[in-house]
């Protein structure tokens, strides 16, 4: 019989032939594998910097920049990428997402049985865009002449509505501004400072109300007297910028004990945006603010507040639901510029995946 076994140079072939198809594995594994992580790095780069170029856009471009992104992918492989899609979406108001998903065809790989054609991969790039941030500068203010048997001091303060469950409610650097006394206070002259809002922050107006104590200067200040606070709380859309103001209320007791009042049923501001300054005088006077007149609706500005442009507020003390009112909200009339912001940072765009 023949002997197998003492058949050095049949074995040897044997061995050989035994060893190709799991050589070839390797080797393919290595050469495609190596190639599948090249287009991956590639297509990694190209979706970030398609999200980023979507998210810091001012305009809606995403249709272009993935339709661009598609096409540099298929420029650079060609037919080695099989079912390429690119694909973007605002996963909120602040973050951006691109999904490519490809395969790459194998070239040695696919010789060996059993063996994929093809490696499929996806990977997805996350932007964040940041707003840029701003200041708003002090407002110039004039105080149309008041009507009210109470003494009521305007105060301006920084509004951050992010801020509303700190302890300070988010209200900082409370400055009295302007007062019903005869004559009225200036408060600028005693070397109060309007300060500079920062970033988040709005400039809003708090009404210190202190029943029928105009001509008692002794007792503006009194702790011991019936007062009242309201504060505006203003927040400017962004974008919009409207004026939207959601005003608290507190009965002040012994100066600092302060017990909320229900503002929905007690309005108390009367808004108007005026495109001039001329305008926010009363009709009488050739402008749009309204004539006194009592037992009537406060108005509410919902026109955007550009800069340039001026807000009249107007402010009823005795507002309804808390006792006699004439609700003719011109007890304490302010007019101040609309805010006016300076840029403290660009807007950026960060890659967060």
């Amino acid at each position: 019989m023949f002997n197998f076994g003492k058949n050095e140079r049949g074995n040897v072939t044997l061995s050989f032939a035994l060893m190709v198809v799991p050589m070839l594995g390797l080797t393919g594994a290595a050469v495609d594998y190596t190639r599948v992580g090249a287009a991956r790095e590639f297509a990694r780069s190209v979706g970030d910097a398609t999200a980023v170029r979507i998210a810091s856009a001012d305009d809606d471009i995403a249709a272009q920049a993935l339709g661009g992104a598609k096409a540099l992918l298929q420029e650079r492989y060609g037919d080695q990428l099989e079912a390429l899609d690119v694909t973007g979406q605002w996963l909120d108001e602040a973050h951006y997402s691109v999904r490519i998903e490809a395969a790459v065809d194998t070239r040695i790989l696919a010789a060996v049985p059993g063996m994929p054609r093809e490696i499929a991969f996806s990977l997805e790039s996350v932007t964040k865009r940041i707003p840029p941030t701003y200041a708003t500068t002090p407002p110039h203010q004039s105080l149309l002449e008041p009507e009210a048997a109470d003494y009521n001091r305007i105060y301006l303060y920084c509004y951050d509505d992010e801020r509303a469950d700190e302890p300070d409610r988010g209200r900082r650097a409370l400055t009295p501004i302007a007062d019903n006394g005869s004559p009225p206070t200036d408060y600028a002259a005693q070397g109060f400072a309007l300060p500079t809002c920062g970033p988040g922050e709005v400039v809003s107006y708090m009404l210190r109300n202190v029943r029928s104590a105009r001509r008692y200067p002794n007792r503006w200040d009194d702790p011991a007297q019936e007062v009242y606070e309201y504060y505006a709380d203003t927040v400017l859309d962004p974008e919009t910028r409207v004026m939207v103001h959601d005003v608290r209320g507190y009965r002040v007791v012994g100066g600092s004990t302060r017990t909320p009042i229900d503002m929905s049923v007690s309005p108390i501001l009367e808004t108007i945006r005026c495109a001039t300054l001329a305008e926010c005088k009363p009709v009488s006077q050739g402008g749009i603010v309204p004539n006194r007149r009592t037992g009537r609706d406060p108005r509410t500005a919902t026109a955007a507040c550009q800069e340039g442009m001026y807000m009249y507020f107007g402010w009823e003390d005795r507002p309804p639901g808390l006792g006699w009112t004439d609700r003719d909200y011109d007890d304490i009339r302010l007019v101040v510029n609309c805010p006016v912001r300076e840029r403290v940072t660009d807007k950026q765009v960060l890659i967060v995946k």
